[in-house]
């Protein structure tokens, strides 16, 4: 899956044909992942899913899920195909046994400093896609941290060596949890320790500052939402939407997410908008204070806007030395309605991840341009891991191609018409990028 600043893992379950994990359905064997790192292993009516290096086995982050039977399995002859309706798919072929590092039980509970630095610094090793891309050579620093490792290593300074081997892939998909803290090698702006109460402050500046035209009342609050008049602008407490003038909407996206009710609230939601500005000259889609979600939830936002079935982008995982086969997705009209007039898509270094791909797909519209900044560049899912310490992390571990076959991970999708992103002056109702565009739709 994607992230929003907050890693969660959910798997869900999406098939007709998916089977429960603990089943008798599954026959005794071992399976394993193309790709991704890991072992799916049935015996005696149990089934384990095993996060697997070249120096360790371990109970994978994911086994709550398949216990749950939430992990969408799909059997196919031999191979089976782990499936989640965001972003995951898997296959797995048959394998005569587990492998060496897994017999007795695999890697043991330890709270071995020496053993976690391993396990951490191999699950990299062996899965993360993008070491090049992110100028990182993932052997020179094993070479310099590892000698920081001892038997006598704390849990302290051990999560501060991991922190600073991680930092230089300035990567937000790559992430660090313990139970005494956590570690992004993403830089936060300072702001965005707090996003939602910045976009309601921001809402609220622009609207007094009758930059943006929003006008009326502005209610700060995920409850309430934005009010313009007597009429609720909250199409869900992540979707915000009003007129900037006559004939020209505004739509705030703050997540590629839903609040519980999922693929169904985000559509309700879309539609709600989409269904207001059906008779609009244009529409400006917000999304520069977007930090992801999911891919599905990208795609089917996009899909009110789409004009005929397109390419949007494919992608594919890490898998020893080359990739898995890459899968294509694409955008494709959906809804009782679509808009397909003149639409802006503001973007800035903060619109991430699952954005990117919502900003990938609705780059190949031909009614669409995008005004601001390249995005922040972080486009695998967050693969998530564990540690024998029982420590969790994430890395991204897929390869993204845009419509226009470029890679743009760690270097954000390009607008089409650049516009720096300034806080301050965004702060104080001075947005740049909002009055390009309606300079365009104005002229």
């Amino acid at each position: 899956m994607k992230h929003i600043r907050v890693w969660v893992l959910l798997i869900v379950l999406i098939s007709v044909g998916v089977v429960s994990a603990q089943s008798d359905v599954f026959a005794n064997g071992t399976w394993e992942s193309n790709g991704y790192g890991l072992i799916l292993h049935a015996e005696d009516g149990t089934v384990s899913l095993l996060e697997v290096t070249s120096v360790s086995c371990i109970p994978s982050v994911y086994q709550a899920a398949l216990d749950a039977g939430d992990f969408g399995v799909i059997q196919d002859g031999d191979q089976l195909v782990i499936t989640n309706p965001y972003t995951l798919y898997v296959s797995a072929d048959p394998i005569d046994a587990l492998p060496m590092q897994c017999a007795d039980g695999g890697t043991p509970a330890s709270d071995d400093p020496e053993l976690n630095f391993e396990v951490f610094w191999h699950t990299f090793s062996e899965q993360y896609a993008h070491f090049e891309r992110r100028g990182v050579d993932w052997q020179t620093a094993y070479d310099e941290y590892r000698p920081q490792v001892t038997p006598d290593t704390t849990p302290e300074e051990l999560f501060a060596i991991l922190s600073a081997m991680i930092a230089p892939l300035h990567d937000g998909h790559v992430n660090l949890e313990t139970p005494f803290d956590s570690y992004s090698s993403f830089e936060m702006p300072e702001w965005a320790s707090s996003p939602m109460a910045f976009v309601m402050t921001y809402i609220d500046a622009i609207a007094a500052a009758g930059v943006n035209r929003i006008g009326g009342e502005v209610a700060v609050g995920l409850s309430t939402g934005v009010l313009t008049g007597d009429e609720a602008l909250l199409a869900s407490p992540l979707i915000y939407y009003g007129d900037l003038s006559e004939g020209i909407g505004y739509v705030q996206i703050l997540a590629m997410s839903d609040t519980g009710g999922g693929l169904e609230e985000v559509a309700a939601a879309i539609d709600r908008v989409i269904a207001a500005f059906a008779d609009h000259q244009a529409v400006i889609v917000d999304v520069r204070f977007n930090g992801g979600g999911e891919d599905a939830i990208a795609l089917l936002l996009a899909s009110r806007f789409a004009d005929q079935e397109r390419f949007a982008y494919d992608k594919a995982a890490r898998d020893g030395d080359t990739f898995t086969p890459f899968r294509e997705f694409f955008v494709t009209p959906d809804g009782e309605r679509q808009f397909t007039g003149q639409t802006f898509l503001l973007t800035s270094g903060f619109t991430a991840s699952a954005a990117e791909m919502f900003t990938m797909a609705m780059g190949v519209l031909p009614h669409v341009t995008i005004i601001g900044e390249p995005t922040e560049g972080i486009h695998s899912d967050a693969l998530g891991r564990s540690l024998p310490n029982g420590w969790t992390f994430s890395l991204s571990n897929e390869v993204y191609h845009a419509a226009d076959g470029e890679i743009y991970e760690a270097l954000g999708m390009p607008p089409d018409v650049v516009i720096p992103f300034v806080i301050p002056d965004i702060a104080a109702g001075q947005d740049a990028a909002l009055e390009a565009a309606l300079a365009v739709i104005d002229g």
